[in-house]
């Protein structure tokens, strides 16, 4: 740069005779901008250009003094310029009336020296990135190793496929998984196809084919049969990439082994079925309850279908409910007190009353348990069984056992009690046999009194001791009708003219099983009962027919058995009773007739009777409305008709 046009074209002359390509500027500004634009080796300058001054062009020249190489080619030459000149940054200070070759000959060190250090930078330029691509290369190595370590231990393969081209890759994961070697097979979309388990095949192409024509995510489970016959569990997700008019054109996914995952789900759904089949099928109604809750009172988290049957709800109805709701008033009172003894840990067994839905009582026994799950709150597990048909046996026992101890009892006063009566009756008929007019008229009207009073206790005897010996009945195919006709004039004479009888006989009627002996004394029984219950007339009915009964309805008879009866109605239009005579009414010396009137055997020995022959008795009756006898007989299936 010069801004003698002459001397400047001079310049450059001897310079692109050196082969040098060179570019000529006439100011400070131009050659400052041609300086920034970075394509210059080297810069002849001359200090004194008419748009800036020297120093000011030095210290603007400086900041290229690192990077090209300055010649100063001046020809107001002087040493302190010089020294100035140098102490910027040029390269070297050549004067214009000098020999031409010595600027030559700076040019070309300029030149070299810049040529080796662009070389050298070059160099460092190519080692550091040598280093940073070695650097890149060891981190995507490890990234990679890693990728494959963590798809191995996830069991999580990579896959991906174009559409177009038909370019199917899989990572390393994925052909362990399928259990294919990669130096043998080459992915595509057949060779997956033919991996895929027959039975999920439709499956895995219609999940496939809805994903790649309209959706944006591919999700499937379904198995694969690996060549070496072992099949897999497999779970495929992958991205749907589609082109500017929405088509796929390709997807990137995984391959997941989740065979371990599908095992252990099928041993729990397996252990989820024993225990709700244990749960279900167990004798006792099972119940799981939540006692977590802010009042203190547990709710019903599952129940087996035997539980929420037995209370009168569905399932929907029962699970959430308190468990106080199924409780008795005493329950309910008690539920919090037996919640916290139960949650100690010990057993637990009380015997309760629930409520059914339909607001029905039912005894239970139930047992509880603490059931502790890691990391989960507490539950309570309960076991409940119906205890009606055991309160049922155990007040049948309690009987017989207070029947056993009555005989025994009655037994012996009787057996006792004849001795004396016998040796009255016998004394008072020796003095009776005498001569008539031997005793005065006053003691032959006492002994007659003594021995009536006599022959009532020998009754009375009698049939204590029946009522005791409890003899097996002598059990025989009879027609129940003909045994009531038979007694039609008894019965008659039993009862007042103002008593009609009104005989309702089953034509039909099969024949019983039974004691006609016994069927006779309980008939008589009922008759004459049902009659002083009729002071003032009325009507007395003897109706019969055959029943089916089932076990629940002959649960309550002590001796029978489900099947065909014979029943024998006793009916009649009197007082009646209340509720609580007719709890009692079967037990032994029991009467509501006055002192002296009544035994209190009758209907016991009746209930006796009746319950040996392998049947059972029925009683019906409200006050002021009349009370029905039913007795029922078991039946040998046959009619005999001997009417």
């Amino acid at each position: 740069m010069d801004d003698e046009e002459d001397l400047r074209d001079t310049v450059a002359v001897i310079l692109e005779a050196e082969d040098f390509d060179v570019v000529v500027c006439g100011t400070a500004s131009e050659a400052l901008e041609r300086l920034d634009w970075g394509d210059v080796d080297v810069a002849v300058v001359d200090l004194r250009l008419p748009d800036l001054d020297e120093m000011t062009l030095l210290e603007r020249l400086s900041d290229f003094s690192d990077v090209i190489p300055l010649i100063i080619h001046t020809g107001f030459s002087s040493y302190e310029s010089a020294k100035e000149a140098i102490n910027w940054g040029a390269f070297a200070y050549v004067e214009k009336a000098g020999d031409p070759e010595e600027l030559v000959r700076h040019v070309r060190r300029a030149i070299h020296r810049h040529l080796v250090q662009r070389a050298h930078d070059l160099e460092e330029a190519v080692a550091q990135r040598t280093q940073e691509l070695k650097t890149s290369n060891d981190s995507l190595r490890r990234i990679q190793a890693d990728l494959a370590r963590a798809q191995h231990i996830a069991k999580l393969g990579s896959f991906s496929w174009e559409v177009s081209s038909g370019v199917v890759t899989w990572s390393d994961e994925t052909y362990r998984i399928f259990g294919v070697d990669p130096d043998e097979t080459v992915p595509s979309f057949e060779v997956a196809k033919s991996l895929i388990y027959p039975e999920d095949f439709e499956l895995w192409s219609n999940a496939l084919s809805q994903a790649v024509e309209s959706g944006d995510w591919f999700d499937c489970e379904h198995r694969a049969l690996r060549p070496d016959g072992v099949v897999v569990w497999i779970r495929n997700e992958a991205e749907i990439f589609r082109d500017e008019n929405g088509n796929a054109v390709g997807l990137f996914g995984t391959a997941q082994d989740i065979t371990e995952r599908k095992v252990a789900e099928e041993k729990l759904q397996s252990s989820a079925k024993r225990f709700r089949a244990l749960f279900e099928q167990a004798g006792d109604y099972c119940m799981i309850l939540d006692p977590n809750t802010e009042d203190g009172i547990p709710i019903i988290i599952d129940a087996s279908q035997s539980a929420y049957t037995m209370h009168g709800y569905t399932r929907e109805e029962f699970v959430g409910r308190p468990v106080a709701d199924i409780d008795d008033a005493e329950g309910r009172r008690l539920v919090k007190q037996r919640t916290r003894q139960i949650m100690t840990g010990k057993p637990f067994y009380v015997e309760n009353t629930h409520v059914r839905k339909d607001g029905s009582f039912f005894p239970v026994g139930v047992h509880a348990n603490r059931i502790d799950v890691e990391g989960e709150p507490p539950l309570i597990f309960t076991t409940e069984y119906d205890m009606s048909e055991r309160k049922v046996l155990e007040q049948k026992l309690r009987h017989t056992q207070k029947m056993e101890a009555i005989g025994q009892l009655a037994a012996g006063v009787a057996h006792e009690f004849n001795n004396l009566l016998c040796g009255i009756l016998c004394n008072v008929d020796v003095l009776l046999n005498e001569k008539p007019g031997t005793l005065p008229p006053e003691i032959q009207l006492a002994l007659e009194d003594v021995r009536s009073c006599g022959r009532r206790g020998a009754n009375l005897t009698k049939q204590l001791l029946t009522f005791s010996r409890q003899k097996a009945p002598d059990v025989s195919p009879i027609d129940i009708n003909t045994v009531i006709r038979g007694l039609d004039r008894i019965i008659q004479q039993m009862v007042t003219d103002r008593i009609t009888l009104d005989f309702q006989l089953d034509p039909e009627l099969p024949s019983g099983k039974a004691d006609r002996g016994k069927v006779e004394q309980a008939i008589i029984n009922l008759a004459r009962n049902a009659g002083d219950a009729m002071p003032d007339g009325g009507t007395l009915s003897v109706h019969t027919t055959c029943e089916q009964l089932d076990e629940s309805r002959v649960s309550s008879f002590e001796q029978a058995s489900s099947g065909c009866f014979v029943k024998m109605s006793i009916a009649d239009t009197g007082c009646g009773m209340t509720s609580e005579i007719q709890k009692r009414i079967f037990e032994p010396f029991f009467t509501t007739k006055p002192i002296g009137q009544g035994t209190g055997l009758g209907l016991s020995t009746v209930f006796a009777d009746v319950t040996h022959m392998g049947g059972g008795v029925e009683v019906e009756s409200e006050v002021n409305e009349g009370t029905v006898f039913h007795i029922y007989l078991p039946t040998t299936g046959s009619v005999t008709n001997d009417s």
